[in-house]
């Protein structure tokens, strides 16, 4: 079991809460700024919850060792 895929699932399910909470400090970033002001706030929430579901699915697969993070290295 690989720790890192817990560490990624935790940051879906971070980006989720976020989406879902619509917390202004993670739209109003200048990092997010970009994305809102092509898609909107709406479509920036859809997208990062679509995001956190990936990122626990992978991160899921990574630490019940279905997926094997040297085999991404290559």
């Amino acid at each position: 079991m690989n720790r890192i895929g817990l560490v990624i699932a935790g940051l879906g399910v971070f980006l989720i809460m976020g989406a879902i909470s619509n917390w202004d400090w993670m739209y109003n970033s200048s990092r997010t700024r970009p994305l809102v002001f092509f898609i909107t706030r709406t479509g920036a929430r859809i997208f990062h919850i679509i995001l956190g579901i990936v990122m626990i699915v992978f991160g899921l697969f990574i630490f019940l060792d279905i997926l094997h993070v040297s085999e991404l290295a290559k």
